[in-house]
């Protein structure tokens, strides 16, 4: 009998599983009409490349005017859960949702939503691929029709959990020879082309350009260690990862446009900063010799004289403020309009760059390029770097960028090494999604799986989405580091792991992707394990992990953090730079002098001593200036620009001392002035990681019922629920 059960429940286990693997995913493709009727060929020989890999595939094609009416259509498929919606590629000119009073859900993004609109707000397609956040339509952009303004409701979660993936298909409309319908016949016929040309991971490419995370080397070093947890096979002898940086030369351009048109990298990985139509590859480091010194410092100063010119500067006295400020005769500032001189300096200065009139004569070649940058996916312009790279000759049909500016110090190769068994971009990227982050290209696009054991783990992230058990056994039995991570993910999401398993993975795993991992799901709880959890990290011997600490310890302003943190501080070195800014931004914001004081005598290496009467006038410096910013809120004569710009700058500097004050102005100006309500409203939303966090949601639900302003109401609410999100 025994036996016959035992039989019996492995046939229902297999039958199980027969019928997990049996159902098929969807994915939508979105086009405007104009774009289906010039590209209807193309259109279909793409999706029957995607029903090649077992999937059904939706053509949507109409006339869309309002984002809307596509998120409608995308919820509909999602609700079919006999062939459940993993995602959607928007193929042409589909409606672009410009998002605003949702600031807090980008990783940097912070300007004053009265400038003018199309600068300040996000252009997102989380409105498509996140069917849980609720936005009210503002509307329709008076010059680029494409344009549609949204608010972020203020009864939305107030966090990013999206339940499909999706990607852009946009193409450039800057090209005499060649126009955006053509482009995008050519793209598709591309991304026909490389699923049938399938292939294993064997070769990464990594670029770091100047002033990337304050070019810290232990970053760069732990990086490295990091990607061969993320892709074993980089720890052969075979050479698999390059790794080129800004110094390797004085010029480097040639040595970074040469190996991202290399065709043996499979995926590149580029660390700069830029703009929505430059990669900035590096500065022109500074020369050997004395002569070629005081060059460099004059080319430097007339780029800076023209720059002021642009600005509506006077050039006589821009000329005498810098001969002023650097003690420079005056022939250093002279011939910064003689056109010689300009056309020898902006040759000079194209070795910077990398902009799209080189990316029209590049053939990128990895499948796969993550622009860890700014704007360089600001999809919304006419023109974009992203774009280059996959309308570009070659076989780049994906790639991952900001539509606006973005924060260094985040993870962003989370979960990377999914690549290598086998999970497509659209599925790795849509656990890791911020506001701005966005897939160029084919998001169906995926490699051959290196290891026969995950070769259905593409299609269990969409089908085994709710199958916890299924991701609590690959999370114990998984030797690979990212398919941990996606399995502690998946867990997470669903409430399957608790927080002390997660300090647990934090304590003990091995592999610092992993444990990298645990931080980032403890981050989120923000709950009893938070504070421990961040004290362990600030020692880990990652120095990603560090330096995520150190970022949130910032942010929390807990007194438990003091001591580890002034230690930092002082250290030589042996942290990391960027680890070391965090904790003394930590010391500048701490509110109580005494205790740092206290702690810096306390810690148990050598620190110069120096440092103390420095500190000591900072501390003094700090002090005052914030009675000034406070006293200033409650003056009835102080300008409204300076109180606007005080209670924002809360927003990357949360000062516990300022609590209070914010709820008192809250309560003077709900009436009065509801505009300053809701900006001082707005930045205690900013406290979401601070130790007081329960003492700010207690006081602020305590306040609501005695708003009479709806408004501010709003606001009040939307800041409990950023508060208590989760």
């Amino acid at each position: 009998m025994n036996k016959l059960k035992l039989l019996f429940s492995a046939l229902l286990l297999f039958v199980g599983i027969i019928v997990i693997h049996a159902q098929t995913r969807t994915v939508a493709l979105v086009v405007d009409q104009m774009t289906y009727d010039k590209a209807r060929t193309e259109i279909h020989l793409y999706a029957d490349a995607i029903r090649s890999d077992g999937l059904v595939v939706q053509i949507l094609a109409r006339n869309w005017e309002r984002p809307c009416e596509i998120r409608e259509e995308l919820k509909r498929l999602y609700q079919d859960r006999t062939a459940p919606l993993e995602g959607a590629v928007l193929i042409g000119c589909i409606p672009i949702p410009m998002i605003r009073n949702a600031q807090h859900l980008t990783t940097a993004f912070k300007m004053g939503q009265e400038r003018p609109w199309h600068l300040s707000s996000v252009p997102s397609d989380r409105f498509y691929d996140d069917f849980n956040l609720k936005f009210d339509y503002i509307k329709q952009d008076s010059i680029n029709p494409l344009l549609h303004y949204y608010s972020l409701r203020w009864d939305s979660p107030q966090r990013i959990s999206t339940n499909i993936y999706s990607a852009r298909i946009k193409a450039p409309t800057t090209d005499e020879d060649r126009n955006k319908h053509e482009h995008i016949r050519f793209f598709l016929r591309k991304a026909v082309d490389t699923r049938n040309n399938k292939r294993q991971m064997e070769y990464v490419f990594v670029y770091v350009g100047n002033g990337y995370n304050s070019d810290c080397m232990i970053a760069r070093f732990d990086e490295k260690i990091a990607l061969r947890e993320q892709f074993p096979f980089l720890a052969n002898t075979r050479n698999n990862l390059t790794y080129l940086k800004f110094n390797f030369e004085n010029v480097v351009k040639s040595h970074f446009v040469a190996g991202i048109q290399n065709p043996r990298y499979d995926i590149a990985i580029i660390h700069h900063h830029g703009y929505a139509e430059e990669q900035i590859i590096s500065n022109i480091s500074l020369p050997a010799t004395v002569d070629l010194q005081i060059e460099h410092i004059k080319r430097t100063l007339r780029s800076r004289v023209r720059r002021d010119h642009r600005r509506g500067g006077d050039t006589t006295t821009i000329k005498q403020n810098l001969i002023n400020q650097f003690g420079v005769p005056a022939s250093w500032v002279e011939g910064a309009f003689d056109p010689e001189i300009m056309r020898s300096d902006s040759v000079l200065d194209a070795l910077r760059f990398v902009n799209i009139d080189d990316l029209r004569n590049m053939s990128t070649m990895p499948r796969f390029v993550m622009f860890d940058a700014c704007f360089n996916g600001s999809f919304h312009l006419d023109d974009y770097v992203a774009a280059r790279y996959i309308f570009g000759e070659g076989k780049t049909v994906v790639t991952l960028g900001n539509s606006v500016n973005s924060l260094q110090d985040r993870w962003a190769n989370d979960l990377l090494g999914l690549f290598n068994l086998g999970v497509s971009a659209g599925n790795i990227f849509r656990n890791v999604m911020t506001l701005e982050l966005h897939l160029m290209g084919d998001p169906t696009f995926r490699f051959v799986s290196a290891d026969q054991r995950y070769v259905n783990l593409n299609a269990d992230i969409v089908l085994r989405a709710n199958d916890m058990a299924f991701w609590r056994t690959l999370l114990n039995s998984s030797k690979h580091a990212d398919a941990q991570g996606l399995a502690m993910k998946m867990l997470h999401k669903n409430n399957a792991i608790s927080s002390d398993e997660l300090m647990t993975i934090l304590e003990t795993s091995p592999l610092g992707v992993v444990r990298m991992q645990a931080l980032f799901l403890l981050i989120q709880n923000v709950d009893d394990n938070f504070i421990p959890a961040l004290k362990l990290s600030l020692n880990d011997d990652y120095e990603l992990v560090r330096r995520i600490a150190t970022l949130h310890a910032v942010m929390s302003g807990s007194p438990e953090l003091v001591q580890p943190l002034v230690c930092i501080a002082v250290e030589s070195g042996g942290q990391g730079r960027r680890v070391r800014w965090q904790s003394n931004r930590f010391i500048n914001l701490y509110h109580d002098k005494d205790v740092l004081l206290e702690a810096l005598n306390n810690c148990n290496h050598q620190w110069d001593p120096s440092i103390l009467p420095s500190w000591e006038q900072a501390l003094t410096r700090r002090e005052a200036a914030i009675r000034n910013d406070h006293a200033n809120l409650f003056c009835n004569e102080g300008n409204e620009r300076t109180k606007i710009f005080y209670l924002r700058s809360l927003r990357n500097n949360p000062d516990p001392r300022s609590i209070p004050v914010l709820f008192r102005f809250i309560d003077e100006q709900k009436d009065i002035n509801p505009r300053l309500a809701i900006i001082a409203a707005e930045a205690l939303g900013w406290y979401n990681f601070s130790y007081r966090r329960p003492e700010i949601i207690a006081q602020a639900e305590e306040m609501l019922p005695t708003i009479q302003n709806q408004e501010v109401f709003n606001e009040l609410q939307k800041t409990i629920n950023r508060l208590t999100a989760r």
